[in-house]
């Protein structure tokens, strides 16, 4: 007892009885002279000035402006900002490593100091130089402190959503409206706030103003109850007629937005960092604590289940800092994969450190439940990791999105013809928006139960195939003009049946061309068929659903036609469809005879689609058989021709 009592008051950083160099997850490895000098600047600074208080600064809720300032006189204050107004002008590796060991002392001061350097960041790229002259200096030594204001009562993930206003009054914008979860609010000297032109919608309508406490119609609310993140204080904000000075605006009257995401990338590599810290910190306290700790007559790390999980831990916090310190230099060289890269970081380091220090805590058992140990203050201070900054479900937004998004955009601006295939996949899809409207035209009275909602249906069903009837009769009546024959009737529905058939047979085959270049790789091999593949998508799925209309409206004319010329013909009465139900005085063979030709006639069209059925599905089969062998051999060509010969040759059988 007495010995876990005393390890308590001792935070190890990378300091075991094997030397650091065969110590896999020592945070230096991979480091430059320099960057090691950095990284044991920092670390000697948390474990003076900051560890020791991490419990009391969590209880009392208090934020430590003194220690902030000695952080200042370090460099700490604007780590990533030019020399010229004090900053440091360090990288964003270089500050990932900062942030990381200052984290190990207080995760939640860190990740303060973390805000408030991207706010003095944004303030050094996006400020005038009377703005930095101003806000820099004070920043870069803790003397003024920055809050960063992008997050509303009723917009969070949705940031383009907000709706906090300003308008122009002379010299002033006029602000109103409000912010939440701010953190250093009440403290601060400087917020960034993001504000929304009046009568503007959308991410282009978002610029950002500097503002100061105490400017008349700027109120806080009051400080907020938090499960982590004690140390740094976090209200409402209330602008109410606010008068800011135009003088104030950073950045353009539409840039707002950028310049938000521009920081908020950083953030999301320093946050992930400070998870970093605070998972290194609890691995090495569970380390020594199951060394000393005996269970069953033996001490707990001997146990192969708690090496399996030390394992584990140490796999998520190398790979964890791996991922970090990429994004990190890809977001200092300003890369085009920045966003996605800084979204993996936050997202995988956030959620596998929050698994090591809740395992750590395991390993602790009762004690690590304690508030004598570190390991829970931990745990409630990273949680917040995995919502702030953007919640991980958005980091995942943001990561699809680039891998949905990147491969077409970059063939886009390298040839001209994805260009035109994307135009021409655009139009198709206008094109079937406009079908579908026509469909929907005709609205259906809101109905209520099992029963209303049946009739419903119904309803829409036969509105819809009003619709397609007035369209495809529309056709028809082009056709007679051009086509005068006797015949033109049956001939034009049975042109719409083959070419229905024909066109969900082509549709069918491009389907499983896209299917066999993703299943034999060829899209890997040769990215030229990666638009090629989203053309013809796009173009299937509407042809799909307009021939489908099509033999359904043409077979059902057929019908009727084919009735009414066989009645005529045999009984040489020239009667249409409605007037042929509607006569009751018909001699009773008459009626028989209809029934029996009515059934023969569906048989015969049934019998249409059951010959298409029947010649397609062997023909398409061994198209795609065809198409993957041909596909992983690399000969596209052929394979594509000989998919459409055989595809045209179920109507030539």
């Amino acid at each position: 007892m007495q010995a876990l009592r005393k390890g308590r008051s001792l935070l190890r950083f990378v300091q075991f009885v094997r030397p650091n160099h065969t110590y896999c997850v020592d945070p230096s490895i991979g480091l430059s002279a320099e960057q090691k000098e950095i990284q044991n600047v920092a670390r000697d600074f948390a474990k003076n000035e900051m560890y020791p208080h991490m419990a009391e600064w969590d209880q009392k809720e208090h934020l430590p402006r003194d220690v902030l300032e000695k952080a200042g006189e370090i460099g700490f204050g604007a780590i990533y900002c030019r020399e010229d107004h004090g900053g440091s002008a360090l990288s964003r590796v270089d500050a990932s490593i900062i942030f990381e060991q200052l984290a190990a002392g207080c995760v939640s001061t860190a990740a303060y100091m973390s805000i408030h350097n991207m706010c003095a960041w944004m303030i050094d790229t996006y400020g005038t130089d009377e703005q930095r002259e101003r806000y820099v200096p004070g920043m870069a030594a803790f003397k003024t402190l920055g809050s960063y204001c992008l997050t509303e009562p009723g917009s969070g993930s949705d940031a383009a959503a907000l709706i906090t206003t300003a308008r122009k009054d002379g010299d002033h914008y006029v602000v109103n409206g409000s912010k939440a979860f701010i953190s250093g609010s009440g403290d601060s000297g400087v917020y960034l706030v993001m504000l929304r032109q009046e009568k503007t919608s959308g991410p282009k309508g978002i610029f950002c103003l500097l503002m100061e406490d105490g400017m008349e119609g700027f109120s806080l609310g009051k400080k907020e109850k938090k499960l982590g993140w004690n140390s740094q204080p976090a209200r409402m904000l209330t602008f109410e007629d606010c008068r800011v000075p135009i003088s104030n605006r950073l950045g353009g009257e539409n840039e707002g937005f950028n310049i938000a995401m521009a920081g908020i990338n950083g953030g999301r590599v320093n946050i992930a960092s400070c998870s970093l810290g605070a998972a290194q910190s609890s691995l090495d306290l569970a380390v020594d604590h199951m060394a000393v700790r005996k269970q069953f007559g033996k001490p707990l790390i001997d146990f192969q289940w708690n090496q399996f999980k030390l394992a584990e831990m140490a796999t998520k916090i190398v790979t964890s800092r791996m991922i970090i310190r990429d994004a990190a230099e890809h977001l200092q060289q300003k890369s085009v994969h920045t966003a996605a890269l800084c979204a993996m970081a936050k997202l995988h380091a956030t959620d596998s450190c929050f698994e090591v220090v809740n395992q750590a805590l395991q390993m602790f058992g009762g004690y690590g439940f304690l508030k004598d140990y570190p390991m829970q203050q931990y745990l409630r201070d990273i949680r917040g990791h995995q919502i702030v900054e953007g919640s991980n479900e958005v980091m995942r937004m943001i990561i699809a999105r680039d891998d949905a998004m990147a491969p077409a955009l970059s063939k886009l601006s390298r040839d001209p013809r994805y260009l035109a295939a994307a135009a021409g996949s655009g139009l198709a899809a206008i094109v079937f928006m406009y079908y579908k409207k026509q469909q929907q035209k005709l609205r259906s009275v809101p109905t209520v139960g099992t029963f209303a909602k049946r009739e419903k249906d119904k309803k829409k069903d036969e509105q819809k195939a009003h619709v397609d009837a007035a369209f495809f009769r529309k056709l028809w009546r082009i056709f007679k003009v051009l086509v005068p024959t006797p015949f033109c009737s049956e001939v034009f529905y049975m042109l719409l049946v083959a070419v229905s058939l024909l066109g969900r047979t082509y549709a069918d085959v491009w389907m499983i061309m896209n299917t066999t270049r993703i299943e034999t790789g060829v899209i890997d091999r040769n990215p030229k068929y990666f638009m090629k593949s989203l053309t013809q998508y796009v173009f299937a799925m509407p042809i799909i659903s307009v021939v489908n209309a099509m033999l359904k409206f043409g077979l059902s004319e057929l019908k009727l036609r084919f009735r009414e010329r066989l009645t005529r013909h045999l009984y040489g009465q020239y009667l249409d469809g409605f007037t042929f139900y509607k006569m009751s005085n018909l001699d009773s063979r008459i009626a028989n005879a209809d029934q029996l030709l009515t059934q023969d006639v569906e048989k015969f069209c049934d019998g249409i689609v059951d010959l298409y059925s029947n010649l397609s599905k062997p023909i398409v089969d061994v198209a795609l058989y065809v198409a993957r062998l041909g596909g992983a051999l690399g000969f596209q060509a052929p394979v594509k021709l000989f998919m459409y010969l055989l595809a045209s040759g179920i109507f030539l059988t």
